[in-house]
């Protein structure tokens, strides 16, 4: 039984460390729509856009962490620069943890094998 709640302790607390990861570093935020510069850091498509604003329509936009510049695209941040979509997922699940106030943060229900009764799915 100790086992146990030791187990959601460093479960809460891994959880709570990678949740500090998928802040945005402009607005200290959870990511809100994901964007990718070239330099592979990711920001708020909304904080890259004010970000873009502040600079004058200048066409290249230097990252806020290492001054790598991206070219703005000409669709507009949030249609030309590509969404992390692994921000999204994890994100999405953190989320459902907090919600639900249970369960694995990392394995929603529909990952659940009805064959193997509560084995998670592999995916391949």
């Amino acid at each position: 039984m100790a086992e146990a709640s030791v187990r959601r302790k460093d479960q809460k607390g891994v959880i709570e460390g990678v949740a500090d990861e998928l802040e945005c570093a402009i607005c200290n935020e959870h990511f809100n729509q994901p964007k990718y510069l070239q330099c592979m850091h990711t920001f708020c498509a909304g904080c890259l856009e004010d970000l873009a604003k502040s600079r004058g329509g200048r066409k290249m936009l230097p990252c806020p962490l290492c001054r790598q510049e991206t070219p703005v695209p000409k669709d507009g941040i949030r249609h030309g620069l590509k969404t992390n979509t692994m921000a999204v997922s994890i994100l999405e699940k953190i989320k459902k943890k907090v919600i639900n106030g249970g369960g694995d943060a990392m394995h929603s229900d529909e990952d659940r094998c009805q064959t193997h009764q509560g084995e998670y799915k592999t995916r391949g």
